[in-house]
């Protein structure tokens, strides 16, 4: 009888559930607690709008003030129209300011030079219109 009890606590604490965050505050709160945030984009919905692109992004870094979180992912593409076939480096960083809006910047990095795009192009999305945080 101890053996299904035993294999089933386990089985029951492997489930993990991402909580939605609703507001700056609890972006802020699930921070300051250490917990994994994920970040969901539907970048139709955002200013100005990049149709027919959701994308979705967890940091492993973060930095939190009482007016701003802001975090940074950078990875490598060739799927990118500025340079057909090349590969580019692709900086994006994320600000998630206190009044509920996501500021997202891309530079281009041309390699393998490293010549860093000039114009940078950027978005704000809404906290859930454009961009919902999720948090395990």
């Amino acid at each position: 009888m101890k053996k299904p009890i035993s294999i089933f606590l386990v089985l029951g604490s492997l489930q993990v559930f991402a909580a939605q965050l609703n507001s700056f505050q609890e972006v802020h709160d699930a921070v300051k607690n250490g917990q994994k945030l994920t970040i969901v984009s539907d970048f139709s919905k955002c200013n100005p709008a990049i149709p027919n692109l959701i994308g979705s992004f967890s940091p492993s870094s973060v930095i939190a003030t009482n007016n701003f979180i802001t975090f940074s992912d950078n990875h490598f593409t060739v799927n990118n129209k500025k340079a057909a076939n090349q590969t580019l480096s692709e900086f994006i960083t994320y600000k998630l300011n206190d009044n509920d809006t996501l500021t997202l910047s891309m530079k281009i990095i041309y390699l393998p030079s490293y010549q860093i795009e000039s114009e940078g192009t950027s978005t704000t999305c809404i906290l859930k219109q454009g961009v919902n945080f999720f948090a395990s």
